[in-house]
């Protein structure tokens, strides 16, 4: 398992280095240095220490979870486990980011709890992405069905997964499924959705989309930022349902990291309010070295220091 997952982030890693070495050669280095030289080294580290709060306070939340789990752990080694799958976000979904289910197997968090706290976590952070996006609605109109539509098809999967019967229809096709492989999948995705049911109670449920809200919004206050910082205005409304529509977008693409689909609705977004290509495409690459290449970097590193703390104890 943990091999496949390396040997994806390689392949994503690779190919999100060659799309962003691309979009500096479309937008001109000419273009792209001029644009850069305005965002100082304070500025960067202004930038980085929002994501370094976002991580934290997905943390606490991925804490709050295991504990409502009923698991106990450490501060340190849970909070270099949750890092290290962050090396893996660049995979689709994000899947790839529970590795850290395989290092937390050791310290008596099976892989049913530990999943399903990521699932969890992956429900709430689309909860706040969708509740943020909406306010680009005070912008275009034209978008308020797609909102809506997608508004529905998440509450709608809510409601299932919350009721019994689906539970009981699984239940229903173990024992009619005679093929090995198709009835693991059906008893495994059983045993996460009655693990899950803890963590989307009412409580909990509103607790983590309310930490999740916070998170994505101080990454939002990055994007503002780094706009202001290349002499760009724009209110921070649009700021908000901008970055949110495009972390939207990445997500329903499916791509590795959002790769792509983030980068065109975000560039497009700001080309539509009159910022030039050079800097609505500088802009969302800065942004998303910032969030996204930082949290990879960051993963890697945890990643290498639980690897060799592992080594060492055997």
């Amino acid at each position: 398992m943990k091999n496949k997952l390396i040997r994806s982030l390689v392949i994503t890693v690779v190919v999100g280095i060659i799309l962003s070495v691309s979009i500096v050669i479309v937008v001109g280095l000419k273009d792209g240095k001029q644009a850069t030289s305005l965002i100082h080294w304070n500025h960067w580290l202004i930038i980085l220490s929002l994501t370094i709060i976002h991580i934290i306070l997905r943390f606490i939340r991925w804490q709050y979870y295991l504990i409502l789990l009923k698991h106990k752990i450490a501060l340190t080694p849970s909070f270099a486990c949750y890092l290290s799958g962050l090396a893996l976000t660049m995979t689709p979904g994000k899947v790839g980011e529970t590795l850290r289910s395989v290092y937390l197997k050791p310290y008596g968090i099976g892989y049913t709890d530990s999943v399903s706290a990521f699932f969890v976590e992956r429900y709430t952070d689309v909860l706040a992405v969708i509740a943020l996006s909406t306010l680009i609605l005070a912008h275009y109109s034209g978008y308020q069905s797609v909102v809506v539509i997608i508004c529905i098809v998440v509450f709608a999967i809510l409601l299932i997964i919350r009721g019994s019967w689906f539970l009981s229809v699984l239940e229903h096709l173990q024992r009619k499924i005679t093929g090995n492989r198709i009835k693991t999948i059906a008893i495994k995705l059983s045993n996460v959705l009655k693990s899950s049911s803890t963590l989307l109670s009412l409580l909990p449920l509103f607790i983590g989309f309310i930490i999740a809200l916070m998170a994505w919004s101080i990454q939002v206050v990055a994007f503002y930022l780094i706009l202001s910082y290349i002499n760009q205005s724009v209110s921070l409304s649009f700021a908000i349902g901008c970055y949110s529509l495009a972390i939207l977008a990445g997500a329903v693409s499916f791509l590795p990291g959002g790769i792509g689909g983030t980068e065109a609705v975000m560039i497009l977004l700001l080309l539509s309010i009159g910022i030039t290509s050079s800097d609505a495409t500088i802009a969302t690459l800065v942004t998303r070295i910032a969030t996204l290449w930082f949290a990879v970097a960051i993963g890697l590193t945890a990643f290498v220091y639980v690897e060799l703390s592992r080594r060492n104890n055997i």
